[in-house]
């Protein structure tokens, strides 16, 4: 997967991120939207691993999969946070998540 600034699509950076269907937020590393200038909009509260709540930054991005590129809202993941695709991003892409094969399917 690719992410954007939403004001220049000419540069880009590759990320790989867990496919987490239980997830709704998809969580990009903080180094990663600040190299492409993304800016935080405002702070979040996210749920994360076994329910605790957790205050984040979040902004806008673009995304590319498959030749898809979509706007979506991305929270500026922490050192200890795993990179994720939430399920608002797959849905948004065509996607779900196969339960018998775990991988992506439109």
């Amino acid at each position: 997967m690719r992410i954007y600034n939403t004001v220049d699509l000419t540069h880009g950076k590759e990320v790989e991120l867990l496919v987490d269907s239980g997830s709704i937020h998809t969580v990009i590393p903080s180094e990663v939207l600040e190299e492409l200038k993304i800016k935080p909009i405002e702070e979040m509260d996210v749920e994360v691993f076994r329910g605790v709540i957790v205050r984040r930054k979040y902004g806008i991005a673009v995304v590319e999969y498959e030749n898809k590129f979509r706007g979506i809202t991305v929270v500026f993941g922490e050192d200890k946070d795993t990179p994720v695709m939430g399920v608002a991003l797959l849905e948004q892409l065509g996607y779900v998540v196969d339960p018998i094969s775990r991988k992506l399917v439109p």
